[in-house]
């Protein structure tokens, strides 16, 4: 178990151990995990995030379920821990919309204007998601993964 820095908590402790676990034999280890997140993403999933825009900016909740079931069918062998926490990609709603998120634990769809700030691990993939070489980023609590056109993964 990693040692606890800042919080000697048993909750705290019993929490962390529960995230960092792994719950498929594939993906068993760090470096297992990290080598099935640069794989090439396919085209159906880079598809539903390029799509995102053309519901004007509502996504309805059903929706939302098909992507979410459709990254787990992308990543079968992860563990849910492992997932990425969600996507920042560049909007195409025009001015003053630059960037959206899709976030994957609340489940919905938001779209931010120029000079407004997002959630933090969401702030640092801004960047990379106006970037036109990437037209996605995969969020994570300790990294950002930026996908290419052809679904190279940049790891950041």
């Amino acid at each position: 178990m990693p040692r606890l820095i800042l919080d000697n908590d048993t909750k705290t402790a019993s929490a962390l151990t529960q995230v960092t676990s792994r719950s498929s034999v594939n993906a068993s280890n760090d470096l297992s995990v990290q080598y099935y997140l640069r794989k090439k993403r396919s085209r159906n999933y880079l598809n539903w995030f390029k799509n995102l825009d053309t519901s004007h900016g509502k996504v309805d909740p059903e929706t939302i379920k098909r992507i979410i079931s459709m990254v787990k069918e992308e990543f079968p062998d992860l563990a849910i821990a492992d997932l990425p926490l969600g996507y920042v990609s560049k909007c195409y709603l025009g001015r003053p919309f630059e960037v959206h998120i899709l976030d994957l634990k609340l489940e919905i769809v938001e779209h931010y204007k120029e000079y407004e700030g997002m959630p933090g691990y969401y702030e640092r993939a801004r960047a990379l998601a106006l970037n036109p070489a990437y037209i996605l980023v995969e969020v994570y609590l300790n990294t950002l993964r930026a996908i290419s056109e052809d679904g190279e993964v940049s790891v950041i």
